[in-house]
């Protein structure tokens, strides 16, 4: 499911029935966006919520080719950036990118949830 909002995440995880997951998702959500700004060309970004019967993965899509990397400045408490992957890890089961073509890269987060399988309904 596409949105074009970071709000959209915690609607969309209410009507899937799981509000315990807003939170989490859509910190991730907004790092994996802002990094997404920050790498892209031009306006192409995307983000995407996929529901699986064990996970939800948020994705973010840039036009970059620039490999995520987590910055050295994380390490720096008087930084002002530079802990947003960091942070995505943290909080996250897996997390990875990959390309999609020879000028998109994703970038993802799985995050596990504790339902039973087929109890989220409402899947697109």
């Amino acid at each position: 499911m596409q949105v074009e909002r970071i709000g959209e995440v915690g609607a969309r995880l209410i009507q899937w029935g799981l509000p315990q997951l807003i939170d989490t998702a859509q910190l991730i959500a907004s790092e994996l966006i802002t990094n997404a700004s920050q790498a892209a060309k031009g306006n192409e970004i995307g983000l995407e919520l996929i529901l699986t019967a064990r996970s939800l993965i948020v994705k973010a899509t840039d036009d970059s080719l620039d490999i995520p990397d987590a910055s050295d400045d994380a390490d720096d408490p008087l930084a002002e950036s530079g802990r947003g992957l960091a942070l995505v890890a943290a909080l996250s089961a897996r997390t990875g990118y990959y390309f999609t073509d020879s000028r998109h890269k994703v970038v993802w987060s799985e995050i596990l949830h504790n339902t039973r399988p087929g109890k989220a309904s409402g899947l697109d």
